[in-house]
């Protein structure tokens, strides 16, 4: 069956080629060829009956092809009530979507920061660190000018005592060490005593009246520091030691020193 020229125009049809449609070609096949005489028959299309009759169902017809396809040229119900304008003009057309302006008020950008404050426990985290800064190792030294006041106090001290140096000595016997020094000649007889030096105040030259039991009029008075009794401190702050017996049992010692002397200073008096 041949569709009808005005629905090939409003459809678009393509004539099909015979292999185009199942079952045709056997058909044909099992037909007369043209001009063959027919014996019976209709032989003119006008006498045909039923040729109204939708007898071929698998070709469309207008109301099915009406139902089926929009016709050419047509137009879309959102375009004709101009739905499409208004959609574009529309400031949120899809709500279900976040707008830009949305998501950066809930969103923080890709380059932000944050202050310590919102980062829980960061303060207390570096209040519990070191400032910054350079610093020394942990095992170091020092040298003397890197010490604010060292050199200073160092040259207000005297220098180790070197006996024969900065310290005399007693007929060529050195006055440092323990022990006593023996002193000979005057075929008198020689005693040693020890006694103490108490400085109230800081003072560099002071004098002492002390009682010395054993000592009598005429004695010689040879007087040094008791180093030992001392310890170290008699590197530092030494005295100059003089004396007389003023009375039997009586002495009169007068010290000084290069620097302020404070505190209890042991002596040993060799009386001869």
């Amino acid at each position: 069956m041949v569709v009808p020229t005005n629905n090939r125009l409003k459809y678009g049809y393509v004539t099909p080629k015979i292999e185009d449609i199942d079952g045709l070609q056997a058909a044909l096949d099992g037909k007369q060829d043209t001009g063959a005489p027919v014996s019976t028959g209709v032989t003119d299309h006008a006498a045909l009956t039923g040729l109204g009759d939708d007898d071929h169902t698998q070709y469309l017809t207008n109301g099915r092809g009406d139902a089926r396809y929009s016709l050419s040229g047509h137009v879309h119900d959102y375009e004709q009530a101009g739905l499409m304008a208004s959609h574009e003009a529309a400031s949120n057309p899809h709500p279900q979507y976040m707008t830009q302006v949305e998501s950066d008020a809930a969103y923080s950008g890709l380059d932000h920061t944050h202050p310590i404050s919102d980062v829980v426990g960061l303060q207390t985290a570096l209040d519990d660190k070191q400032a910054a800064g350079s610093y020394a190792g942990a095992s170091h030294s020092h040298t003397i000018a890197n010490v604010t006041g060292l050199q200073a106090a160092l040259d207000s001290k005297q220098a180790t005592l070197v006996s024969g140096d900065n310290i005399k000595t007693i007929n060529g016997v050195s006055v440092l060490g323990s022990g006593d020094i023996p002193i000979a000649g005057g075929g008198g007889s020689t005693a040693t005593y020890s006694a103490n030096l108490a400085f109230t105040d800081p003072t560099s030259v002071k004098i002492f009246d002390l009682n010395i039991a054993g000592v009598t009029a005429g004695q010689k008075l040879f007087i040094s520091e008791d180093y030992e009794a001392l310890g170290d401190e008699f590197e530092f702050d030494t005295l100059s030691l003089a004396g007389f017996v003023t009375s039997a049992d009586n002495v009169r010692i007068i010290a000084n020193s290069n620097g302020l002397i404070s505190g209890t200073r042991p002596i040993t008096i060799l009386a001869a």
